[in-house]
């Protein structure tokens, strides 16, 4: 805001933003010796309040979220899972989520990514995990496998940072 003196004892405040026009026209008014009616003032400045207050307030319907385009999935259809790059809150290393023993798909794929998955550094790849939409399933086995003590430490290490 800017305070424009109109008499020794009654400031006039005008806002900046929208008021340019009513700020000039102030000021030539000042500048001639005439002041605008205060309740002029007051009255565009609470007409403005009110526009700005409004359009904020406007509800919205719908949101993008940029990268992720609405799939409608019908029942029984097959949901895509997918694996992405280990990380921790001890350490800011990051691993491929294969690097571990996990089980894995016949073929691993790298999966497209959007720009805020390469700027963060966020890889995805196929998944041997299997979902169907609208489908109760059980606990199911994906693969049976048998870890070696150093795969069982490697293991405990990524619990221990947090992966």
């Amino acid at each position: 805001q800017i305070t424009i003196p109109r008499s020794p004892d009654l400031p006039l405040v005008v806002p900046l933003f929208p008021l340019s026009s009513a700020l000039e026209s102030t000021r030539a008014h000042t500048d001639r010796g005439t002041m605008m009616n205060m309740a002029v003032v007051r009255s565009r400045q609470l007409l403005v309040s009110l526009v700005v207050l409004i359009s904020a307030a406007v509800p919205a319907n719908a949101f993008y979220l940029p990268g992720v385009a609405p799939h409608a999935f019908k029942k029984g259809e097959e949901v895509s899972m997918k694996v992405q790059t280990l990380v921790s809150t001890e350490t800011p290393l990051q691993f491929d989520y294969y690097q571990l023993p996990f089980c894995q798909p016949d073929k691993i794929h790298d999966l497209p990514e959007n720009l805020g998955e390469a700027l963060a550094g966020d890889k995805a790849h196929t998944s041997a995990f299997g979902a169907r939409m609208r489908v109760n399933e059980y606990c199911k086995t994906l693969c049976r496998k048998k870890y070696t003590p150093q795969e069982m430490e490697e293991f405990q290490d990524f619990a221990i940072l947090e992966y």
